[in-house]
């Protein structure tokens, strides 16, 4: 088995004891090494009126610490703070690899702030207990703004050309939402942004489809007469070009060319 030696003074503090020592070095079958990212994240970080925001951090990932003789998984957790400005909540503590506030901010903005408070890395074992697997994970102190949706919110959706066997398609659109955007927000309308004409379909009344012919620049309103409620709420929805793109290639036994990528906006606001 071919190792790495390492010898940094403070994986050497940590693990004590705990590990194969040989002239002064650790011995690892392997060391993982993460690059410095800013810590924690806040969702959503556009919210509505009443909603809960979440402020968290996680620095194990999906890299969990596993505990061996020698080595404590909760002897070697980070001590990270954090605060909020305006103060939307008691400044928090947190001594462990991943910790989270849930508050409902009062103000139209916030800005949270992740602090590490002794050290701006973790050092921890991972991978199997019988192993001498390491992961390095370094940080820095960040701050996060969330702010209230005062009025709509506007995100463009592209959808890319596809081949479904022989026929030209466009993939479906997805509303945009969590974790950047509040579950609250609702759909007010749908806008064509391509520079041709499309065919938009979205679900109706159960077993039916909507479906609206929309020119560039037009745009189909979830508050038209004879559209159900449940639009408002909607997370996909399907468009296809009106005309077929000459360009477009889709054959099972020639080379492919989907057809031109298409585009709409979608614009979201807080309550019915």
């Amino acid at each position: 088995m071919s190792f790495t030696r390492f010898a940094s003074r403070s994986v050497l503090a940590l693990i004590a004891g705990g590990v194969l020592l040989t002239d002064g070095c650790v011995l690892f079958s392997r060391i993982t090494f993460t690059p410095s990212e800013p810590l924690g994240s806040v969702s959503p970080r556009l919210y509505c009126p009443g909603d809960g925001v979440t402020a968290s951090f996680d620095l194990l990932r999906d890299t969990p610490c596993v505990s061996r003789p020698g080595l404590d998984c909760a002897a070697l957790a980070p001590t990270i703070d954090i605060a909020s400005s305006p103060t939307e909540f008691a400044p928090q503590r947190i001594v462990d690899f991943r910790g989270r506030v849930d508050f409902t901010p009062a103000s139209g903005s916030v800005n949270v702030t992740f602090t590490p408070a002794l050290r701006s890395y973790v050092e921890y074992p991972s991978g199997p207990a019988s192993g001498t697997d390491f992961t390095r994970r370094r940080f820095t102190a960040n701050t996060i703004a969330a702010s209230r949706v005062d009025g709509d919110v506007m995100r463009q959706v592209e959808h890319g050309g596809m081949c479904a066997g022989s026929a030209p398609t466009h993939a479906d659109g997805v509303v945009p939402g969590p974790p950047e955007l509040s579950a609250s927000l609702r759909l007010r309308r749908i806008c064509n942004s391509s520079a041709t004409q499309i065919i938009l379909s979205v679900p109706g009344l159960p077993g039916e489809m909507i479906e609206r012919s929309l020119a560039p620049g037009q745009c189909f309103l979830a508050s038209e007469p004879g559209v159900p409620p449940d639009v408002a709420a909607l997370r996909t929805y399907s468009v296809r070009a009106a005309v077929l793109d000459p360009n477009a290639r889709c054959s099972a036994i020639e080379d492919r060319t989907p057809p031109t990528p298409l585009r709409t906006t979608v614009w979201m606001g807080c309550g019915m």
